[in-house]
């Protein structure tokens, strides 16, 4: 059986690093099911933009390995 949950489908983070408050520090990963629903984290707690896109590419991972999942019982 085939089991669909209802995640976000949409993580942004964002951060404020004072050596270089120049710098955006918002990051943001989609995936392809409920887009519309968006999870926002403040302080994404890293200090440069590549390393906070991992994070927001992590996180959205793992929402939509939870998003779908197979249950079964023989």
């Amino acid at each position: 059986e085939q089991i669909n949950r209802v995640r976000t489908g949409h993580v942004s983070h964002s951060d404020y690093n004072y050596l270089t408050p120049n710098i955006p520090q918002v990051t943001e990963s989609s995936g392809h099911l409920d887009t519309d629903l968006q999870l926002f984290d403040y302080p994404g707690r890293y200090t440069a933009p590549p390393a906070g896109q991992i994070r927001s590419d992590e996180w959205m991972s793992e929402f939509l390995v939870d998003n779908l999942q197979i249950d079964a019982s023989s």
